[in-house]
């Protein structure tokens, strides 16, 4: 199976966790991108720049502008802790790791990239 996935430094949908935020620009544009990946069939995107790591699902409520589909935000940074998202395809399912520098699994969800579902564990 093919499925088509987006690759963006920063989660257009999710700039900020404000919306009044003065680093929340671009909305228009970023509306536009999502109708556009859309269109072009993209079932998830990956993200970092956040310093968080966490799955919006699609139309999330704490989404500050339409997705589509479900966006991972992996990447956490700062002085002494880093996470990474590990992801394993397989079928019409994507599995999603967070993991710390010791291969620990800090949190696990599983997409299913047809429906855009997400399930946390």
């Amino acid at each position: 199976r093919r499925y088509d996935m987006a690759v963006c430094h920063i989660a257009p949908q999710y700039t900020t966790a404000n919306p009044e935020s003065e680093f929340n620009i671009e909305g228009e544009l970023y509306e536009e991108w999502n109708s556009l990946l859309s269109k072009m069939g993209v079932r998830v995107m990956l993200t970092g720049h956040m310093h968080k790591a966490f799955v919006l699902e699609k139309n999330d409520k704490r989404s500050l502008r339409e997705n589509s589909f479900p966006i991972i935000v992996g990447s956490v940074t700062d002085d002494d802790y880093r996470i990474g998202a590990a992801l394993s395809f397989s079928g019409d399912d994507l599995s999603v790791k967070f993991t710390d520098a010791e291969h620990k699994i800090t949190e696990e969800y599983a997409i299913n990239l047809p429906s855009g579902s997400v399930i946390k564990y």
